[in-house]
This record gives C-alpha cells, structure tokens and sequence, in this order.
C-alpha cells in the first residue's frame, strides 16, 4: 500500500516523497492465497509540501472472478528535494 499510495505521490508532485505518516489501514476482509490485489491510488488533500493519499486495494477471485474491497487507507508523504529536505509541491 505504501508502494501504490508512492507512486501517486510522485506523479502528483513530479519528485521524489517519503512517507511522513499513516493516517489508518482498516482491513474489510481476509485475502486468501491465491487471490489476485489491484491497489489503487488518489491524492485526496495538498498541503505545502505534504499530500495525502488514499489507497484502495480490491481482491479478486482468479476463479470466479468476484471481486470486493479488501483493505483501504490513508497516508500522508512529503516531497523532497535531493537532499532529502522537505520541497513545495507544484
């Protein structure tokens, strides 16, 4: 999740970003073995130079096909320049 919800980040700010900090993971149902994941991933909130992330993932049956929320979250990362200091996002 902390992947998918990076990946956002990264696109959103056009640089680098660290996780600063997990704002909730609620998990909705068990994943089996066998069960394929697809996260996605949507800046939800801008700050200066933090953005907040909410993370989907789905579960889907390879059999069936069905598929249903799994787990869900929020995460709140930072970009940085190349020195790993905190930049303004735009």
């Amino acid at each position: 999740m902390d992947e998918a919800g990076a990946v956002a980040a990264i696109r959103f700010s056009h640089g680098p970003v660290v996780t600063a900090h997990v704002d909730a993971i609620d998990f909705h149902s068990p994943v089996l073995v066998g069960v394929f994941l697809e996260a996605t991933s949507r800046v939800v909130a801008v700050g200066t130079t933090s953005m907040t992330v909410e993370v989907v993932l789905e579960a889907e049956d390879q059999h069936t096909g069905e598929r249903h929320v799994a787990t869900t979250g929020r995460m709140v990362f930072v970009a940085v320049d190349g020195e790993g200091r905190p930049r303004p996002i735009g």
